[in-house]
């Protein structure tokens, strides 16, 4: 995808769009444990989306994946925690409010924390108290 002229801009985009891939990876993990703690099957989520305009692909991706507690790699969650760093710098830089970034840091810092680091972002899950958290 051209970004046009300027050094940088492709990593631009790159940061936005991974700040978009870690808020909507730990926005369906928060759902999908909220449900479930809510005594609803957390599957209803995903079927509540479904073809909704809220409704994406990879929330059924991840969100499968996390139900059953597999956390195969396919974008490293130690990886998303650097970018989220990154994210963050650059966000402060050019003045945008980073509070959502500071809690993404958290939920993702706290997964890693856990042992989840070389496993796929979807491990966020464990933070809200997903498959593999120490709560479960």
């Amino acid at each position: 995808m051209w970004t046009g002229p300027e050094v940088g801009a492709g990593t631009a985009l790159k940061l936005a769009c991974n700040a978009w891939i870690a808020s909507i990876t730990a926005a369906a993990a928060q759902s999908l444990v909220l449900a479930g703690a809510l005594g609803l099957d957390p599957k209803l989520f995903l079927a509540a989306i479904e073809g909704s305009p809220a409704d994406c692909g990879y929330a059924h991706a991840k969100g499968e994946g996390m139900l059953a507690g597999s956390y195969e790699p396919q974008f490293a969650l130690d990886a998303a925690l650097k970018d989220v760093d990154l994210i963050d710098g650059a966000a402060r830089g050019a003045g945008v409010d980073t509070t959502l970034l500071a809690a993404l840091r958290g939920l993702y810092g706290q997964a890693s924390a856990a042992g989840h680091g070389r496993e796929d972002v979807a491990a966020v899950y464990t933070s809200f108290g997903g498959p593999g958290s120490a709560g479960s």
